[in-house]
């Protein structure tokens, strides 16, 4: 539960305009998560890593960290998770590159 919290306060930071602070601080979520080998968790993780880089309008990094979110939904059958990624990824897909 305390990493949830944490990822939280990561996503706090990127409303707040600190994307870097957020950036590290999913990048430790993930870096738990991806120990724990919990694949939903990693997943949302890898989307709200996603999420920043398209904040700091980076666009490849985005994709990259989106397509992996939704590789792993697809893989436990999580399908509404899933096409929410791929939305993610269409808005994402349409930034200037």
């Amino acid at each position: 539960m305390v990493t949830d919290v944490r990822a939280m306060q990561g996503m706090l930071m990127l409303n707040r305009g600190q994307v870097r602070d957020a950036r590290a601080r999913l990048q430790e979520c993930l870096a738990f998560w991806s120990a724990q080998k919990h694949p939903r968790w990693v997943a949302l993780c890898e989307l709200q890593l996603g999420l920043i880089e398209e904040r700091a309008e980076n666009r490849a990094a985005s994709l990259a960290s989106s397509g992996r979110s939704r590789r792993r939904y697809v893989q436990v059958n999580a399908r509404v998770q899933a096409a929410a990624v791929a939305q993610h990824q269409q808005r994402v897909e349409a930034m200037r590159p």
